[in-house]
């Protein structure tokens, strides 16, 4: 998804701080999440920017910007972000832990909501959701 904002400021040559602040407002307009707006390719050479320089965030953001100039410009934040990220799921890409199928109740907590409906029909759905620690859809 290329929003038209971000293709203006690629092609009008503007000062650099008011570029960023229209590539922020472009990002916000667009509701693009954010690590959409890196190719695998540069996010594996700013995580090897990022330990090359010591896991220093501003340091390794100076020297990203030295060895790619033509390249889009993460915030120093973005670096840690997905070293942490890569370490914890493997992956780039944010986990999407609610997609697909919905989880399935286990017996316990089938029996647990008609024992509660049983005992007070006025109760909520959100109520009983909430208090057996399940998604309101699924009571």
């Amino acid at each position: 998804m290329v929003c038209k904002v971000e293709l203006y400021v690629r092609t009008v040559a503007i000062p650099r701080k008011l570029e960023k602040r229209l590539f922020s407002q472009c990002i916000l307009k667009c509701k693009m999440p954010r690590h959409n707006l890196f190719s695998n390719e540069e996010m594996r050479d700013m995580v090897c920017v990022y330990a090359k320089e010591n896991f220093n965030g501003r340091r390794e953001h100076r020297r990203y910007l030295e060895m790619y100039p033509n390249r889009r410009q993460p915030d120093f934040k973005i670096f840690k972000n997905l070293y942490d990220r890569l370490g914890e799921t493997g992956s780039f890409r944010p986990k999407r832990n609610s997609a697909g199928r919905r989880k399935t109740l286990n017996l316990e907590q089938e029996e647990e909501i008609l024992v509660r409906v049983a005992e007070n029909p006025d109760l909520s759905t959100r109520r009983i959701a909430m208090e057996i620690g399940v998604s309101k859809l699924t009571v």
